[in-house]
């Protein structure tokens, strides 16, 4: 994905809050209580497995849903080798999950492949809040990490 195409336009029109529900703002204060990190992302923190391993560069936001807090990715943030985690079985569901493989931390890195604007609530054990706008804003193309995953730099 192209950096300046994903800042442009519509985009930046979507930078709004995604902590708007009270489980929501709570993940968020523990996120930058935690961690330092900015819901609107930053283009220099460093991410490392448990091992001190780099796996990506900055991150554009943290998408605050009901499954709990997501770092969103684009394939260019990540200074890592992903491989899928399933090999090359297609996938059904919104998402395909990929590994880190540098050192074998076991990662799991979530690639979108559609939105959830369709579904109210997350699969378990996700909040249940029967989101009209559906349980989170994941951007088809992007990656995402939970942000307990890692370390942080």
């Amino acid at each position: 994905m192209n950096p300046e195409k994903y800042f442009s336009g519509s985009y930046i029109e979507r930078l709004q809050t995604t902590a708007k529900y009270p489980n929501r703002v709570r993940d968020r204060k523990k996120i930058e209580t935690l961690y330092c990190l900015e819901e609107f992302g930053d283009s220099s923190r460093e991410f490392f497995t448990s091992k001190g391993t780099l796996i990506a560069i900055g991150y554009t936001r943290i998408v605050y849903g009901d499954h709990g807090p997501y770092v969103e990715f684009t394939l260019e943030n990540f200074a890592t080798t992903l491989k899928p985690k399933f090999g090359n079985k297609c996938p059904r569901d919104a998402y395909y999950e990929w590994m880190t493989v540098d050192d074998e931390s076991d990662i799991k890195v979530y690639r979108q492949l559609r939105d959830v604007h369709n579904l109210p609530n997350p699969p378990s054990p996700g909040y249940r809040g029967n989101r009209q706008e559906g349980y989170a804003d994941y951007l088809p193309g992007m990656y995402y990490i939970s942000p307990f995953e890692f370390n942080i730099g």
